[in-house]
């Protein structure tokens, strides 16, 4: 099976509001004071399953406490618009189980270890908007590297190589992480870390802001960026049911093709059989054919059409064949028909058959092509549609 990358990349920065003791709470579902005073409490939430810190060989001690790294962390930055933090989430496929979550977690934030990065990981299972679980895993990661027991004066910015050009090479580098993870544990799933554009698949729905949620949950009233998002959900799912009709009718197509060439070829042999059958040739000595010789006779295969051999006993053969036709399906008894009327009466005759078939296959997948093609103009015009409205943030 494979999947979208579900992997994102931000930043903790002053200049927009940001604070590292707040998101190391929220990612360890702890509590934190902040700069101003104020404390922040996440011990409340449910979807914490795990948190830890991954820090490189010879840390100081307080490197492994979340408050005291991020305290250190945030004074060591002394702008007004500096970065305190690197944010990374990575979505964890459903189909991989529980148990190998934390390890997962470890591996990855090794990667960033390995560099010298000292990383915090939250692992979050909440429930998604479809009902089922949603289970991702937050890393945070250090600007500055740890030189004897204390934070560097110098930002590492050596470190900005690995995140550059959108970070598409650190993008494939998580995906080619966790399809050998998923592979090592046993489970069929591969991600592709190309973007939905490259993949020629719709866009992706847009995340918002939390603070739409918070203004839900205080007011009743969604924003008008929730009410796009809503329509957009809408029209995915309408553009889901008719691409799940367009399915539905092409099995059918399928089917009709094939209950149709029964049709049609038990219609044009049936004549034919009822003036052969009843009156079978004699045998002529005078003649080498194996057909004058020794009659045909329809015997059943476990295969799914039926096969004529030669048999020595002409006697009863209309009764056998009548007989042996009412126990096979549909399509069968046409195809033992039309055997049974070439074989009886003239080998050329397979040609008025055969034109038959290519008649009853083109008028019904005429007649099926024409409501695929009605439905495929359908869904482009819903997908052209929510284009002009798709809005970006």
């Amino acid at each position: 099976m494979i999947g979208s990358l579900g992997f994102d990349m931000s930043l903790v920065q002053r200049s927009r509001g940001g604070d590292a003791l707040w998101h190391s709470a929220y990612v360890c579902g702890g509590t934190a004071r902040l700069a101003d005073g104020s404390v922040v409490d996440f011990s409340k939430r449910n979807d914490v399953i795990a948190s830890f810190i991954v820090k490189p060989e010879g840390m100081p001690a307080w490197a492994a406490e979340y408050a005291q790294l991020w305290k250190r962390a945030v004074a060591a930055e002394k702008r007004a618009d500096a970065q305190e933090a690197r944010l990374f989430e990575l979505t964890i496929p459903r189909a991989l189980p529980r148990k190998h979550w934390v390890t997962l977690g470890r591996h990855v934030a090794r990667t960033l270890a390995d560099h010298g990065m000292v990383v915090q990981v939250g692992i979050h299972c909440p429930l998604a908007s479809d009902g089922d679980i949603n289970p991702h895993i937050h890393f945070m990661a250090t600007m500055r590297e740890i030189v004897d027991g204390e934070f560097a004066r110098k930002k590492a910015r050596h470190w900005n190589k690995i995140f550059h050009g959108n970070a598409k090479a650190f993008r494939h580098k998580m995906a080619e992480i966790l399809n050998e993870f998923c592979r090592i544990a046993g489970v069929d799933y591969r991600v592709d870390p190309r973007s939905n554009a490259e993949r020629g698949l719709p866009p992706a729905e847009i995340r918002l802001p939390h603070w739409h949620i918070l203004h839900y949950k205080r007011t009743g009233q969604k924003t008008r960026a929730m009410e796009q998002r809503d329509e957009e959900r809408a029209a995915r799912a309408n553009v889901a049911r008719l691409e799940a009709e367009c399915r539905q009718l092409e099995r059918e197509l399928e089917a009709a093709r094939t209950d149709a060439s029964a049709e049609e070829i038990a219609s044009a042999a049936r004549p034919q059989v009822a003036r052969a059958l009843p009156q079978p040739r004699a045998i002529r000595p005078d003649q080498n054919a194996a057909f004058n010789r020794e009659p045909l006779r329809l015997v059943e295969f476990p295969m799914d059409r039926p096969k004529i051999q030669f048999a020595p006993a002409p006697i009863g053969l209309q009764e056998e064949v009548h007989s042996r036709l009412a126990r096979n399906s549909k399509r069968l008894r046409a195809c033992a028909l039309l055997r049974v009327f070439v074989a009886a009466d003239n080998p050329n005759q397979a040609r008025n058959v055969d034109r038959a078939i290519q008649y009853c296959h083109s008028a019904v997948t005429k007649a099926l092509c024409d409501n695929l093609r009605t439905l495929h103009r359908a869904i482009r015009r819903r997908k052209n549609s929510r284009r002009s409205t798709c809005w970006r943030h």
